[in-house]
């Protein structure tokens, strides 16, 4: 009998990728183990990788396509389905915000923003408590439909951008940090500026 690739890949395995990608969720190649806060190899991208043909077959077959992110070493799913666009744009939105803020809030200390995926930096306690006390970047998070600062983070980690590297600290992943570079590129210096300006009047500061 002939052996497939549905004979090489584990069906465990290839259920908990169709979950994590079909729930908006990126495989980043690499993930923070929490006891041990220290970056390890990502199965589940590994399985993807080494199967690359196969996966984007399937998932061709059931209205998605699968996008490898060579730069940010990442992969994700788009629906093909262009009435889900509205909800995929939403979450969006609600990424790039939080992006903005935490970006905007380092690079004003002076830092360097790749610290942010270094686990002896990245978001410190100190920079959480900053950023939630800022009441113009909870005016950006709020305007996104996200409750507040710590919702906004929560977000980040449950679709891979961020991981949690403590009780109030947390490191970018691979994709958040290629997102932050790219908002980075688009915007210049006026991340924050530029994401005030599409604030609703009602929610903007005055000066």
């Amino acid at each position: 009998m002939e052996i497939t690739t549905f004979d090489r890949i584990s069906s465990q395995q290839s259920t908990k990728i169709f979950k994590t990608l079909c729930q908006g969720h990126v495989i980043n190649k690499l993930k923070l183990n929490p006891h041990t806060v220290q970056y390890e190899e990502n199965p589940l991208y590994t399985s993807l990788f080494t199967e690359q043909i196969h996966f984007t077959s399937l998932y061709q077959h059931i209205g998605f396509e699968l996008i490898h992110e060579p730069l940010g070493d990442f992969f994700f799913v788009r629906n093909i389905d262009y009435s889900c666009v509205d909800e995929a744009d939403d979450n969006a939105l609600k990424i790039q915000a939080m992006l903005i803020v935490i970006g905007h809030h380092y690079a004003s200390k002076g830092q360097n923003l790749e610290l942010l995926t270094d686990v002896n930096f990245g978001i410190s306690n100190d920079d959480f408590i900053a950023l939630r006390k800022n009441s113009l970047y909870e005016n950006i998070i709020t305007s996104t439909s996200l409750a507040c600062i710590p919702t906004g983070m929560a977000f980040l980690i449950k679709r891979g951008f961020a991981f949690k590297s403590g009780a109030d600290s947390f490191v970018l992943s691979q994709a958040g940090m290629l997102f932050l570079e790219r908002l980075q590129e688009s915007n210049s210096n006026e991340l924050v500026e530029d994401a005030v300006e599409t604030l609703p009047s009602e929610v903007q500061l005055s000066d």
